[in-house]
């Protein structure tokens, strides 16, 4: 079976674009890959979604969702592909564990429509509906498609992460991550901190880092999850009110992901996967590394499991919704029972 996973994550850098064939026994091979960029006037769009009207957001999701036809049809004319599900996450605008919502714009009945194949989309919805965050759905993946390690730490936009316990899997969002790294690399003209450059010009303010780490969200018990929301309206605004400079923000920031995480690692001789686009940062992982004092050794895979092991994830999750086996892990998500997520829109 042939899958194309397709994942465009919170920092709004493109779509990430990967097939991957699965064999009867779930045996699976990333076949071919690509990140194709989102057209800028989509990007300010998708960014404003929260303040619009129902009608402006609708039509920004016709736009996306248009888009997304577009170069998925590209895709598979120029692969030559024949695809039998095409998985998309969508844009989220919304995920709120206390109404048991999960937002992602996307009409998924209109690209299956436009691309003439099976769509599986809206996965997250089915899992907290039963009680579950929703996320991070990264650890289906972790357990059965990355096997090996003792921790699993996506650096994305939000960084989670992925364990076992006691024989049962367990998974949160930890803290808010690239997002806020981008917003104050931004400031400075740049998309993103390349390598931690911009963050070693700043100076450290201990006080925030201090402040962060005592924040509710960070010592509340898991499971748990974030709102991409929450970290413009709440997280960002902590930081600005102690109004430093962009590269101290971006140096308090990345100290900060250092302390928390490495206090994640309550146990010697372990080892940490770590992906997303933070896993480049060599700075950030050699400061993590020293921090960690020897007691867990740093993973970073090569570069197309960093990008593209999300878009892979969502081939997965949609191999195993058509397969009509749980997706959603319950000791992780925290909902009652493990959970088949997703909807089938039919070509």
């Amino acid at each position: 079976m042939r899958i194309l996973g397709i994942m465009s994550g919170s920092s709004l850098d493109g779509i990430d674009m990967a097939s991957v064939v699965f064999d009867d026994s779930a045996d699976w091979s990333l076949e071919s890959y690509t990140t194709i960029p989102i057209p800028n006037d989509l990007t300010e769009k998708l960014k404003r979604v929260v303040d619009m009207n129902a009608f402006e957001i609708a039509k920004v999701e016709s736009d996306y969702s248009h888009f997304l036809s577009r170069i998925i049809n590209q895709y598979i004319k120029s692969h030559k592909l024949q695809v039998d599900y095409v998985s998309i996450h969508g844009h989220t605008v919304l995920h709120n564990v206390d109404i048991s919502t999960s937002w992602q714009l996307l009409n998924g009945g209109l690209v299956a429509s436009l691309v003439n194949k099976k769509v599986v989309c809206d996965f997250r919805n089915g899992d907290m509906a039963l009680g579950g965050q929703g996320t991070p759905m990264a650890v289906i993946a972790d357990r059965d498609l990355f096997k090996g390690h003792d921790y699993y730490i996506n650096l994305g936009g939000i960084a989670n992460v992925s364990y076992q316990k006691d024989g049962q899997w367990q998974a949160y969002d930890i803290c808010p991550c690239n997002q806020v790294s981008n917003y104050f690399a931004n400031q400075l003209g740049k998309p993103y901190d390349a390598n931690g450059q911009l963050a070693k010009q700043g100076e450290v303010r201990e006080e925030l880092v201090g402040k962060l780490l005592e924040e509710e969200y960070i010592k509340k018990p898991h499971p748990k999850s974030i709102d991409n929301t929450w970290i413009k309206q709440y997280w960002i605004p902590i930081m600005e009110s102690y109004q430093l400079s962009a590269v101290d923000n971006l140096a308090t920031h990345h100290a900060f992901l250092v302390k928390l995480i490495s206090k994640l690692i309550t146990v010697k001789g372990v080892n940490i996967f770590i992906t997303g686009g933070g896993a480049k940062n060599k700075q950030f992982i050699s400061d993590l590394q020293s921090e960690l004092l020897g007691r867990a050794e740093v993973i970073v895979p090569n570069d197309e499991i960093i990008d593209f092991k999300e878009s892979i994830l969502m081939a997965y999750m949609a191999y195993l919704r058509v397969n009509e086996t749980a997706n959603f892990i319950h000791s992780a998500s925290g909902a009652h029972r493990d959970v088949i997520g997703g909807c089938v829109y039919m070509s």
